[in-house]
């Protein structure tokens, strides 16, 4: 749980989904594209709203096995489904990503 911020948001969960295309060959650092789909819960005060992110990500991922790499991205998210109205999110994200598709080929 996160503690309130000056929103007055009091926790949030997110789960997301995404397909990445990465670049081709052994290169030390290769470009990758993806789309992602999920759903966020929040919680404000005793009502709990739903939202659907959906976007893209564009970025670079630097391989550190056939199953790892470490990547940062630029990701793009429609939030869609929100009471008041729809909103556009913009992040650059560094992180770990686990590359299930290339495990074992």
């Amino acid at each position: 749980m996160l503690a309130d911020d000056d929103r007055g948001w009091s926790d949030w969960s997110d789960c997301t989904g995404e397909r990445v295309i990465l670049g081709a060959g052994e290169e030390v650092v290769v470009p990758s594209a993806g789309v992602t789909a999920g759903v966020r819960i929040t919680t404000v005060g005793n009502l709990r709203v739903r939202r659907h992110p959906v976007g893209v990500n564009l970025g670079l991922r630097a391989p550190l096995s056939l199953a790892a790499a470490l990547r940062i991205e630029y990701q793009l998210r429609r939030m869609l489904g929100d009471p008041i109205a729809d909103f556009t999110e913009h992040r650059v994200a560094m992180g770990f990503s686990l590359l299930w598709d290339r495990c074992g080929h």
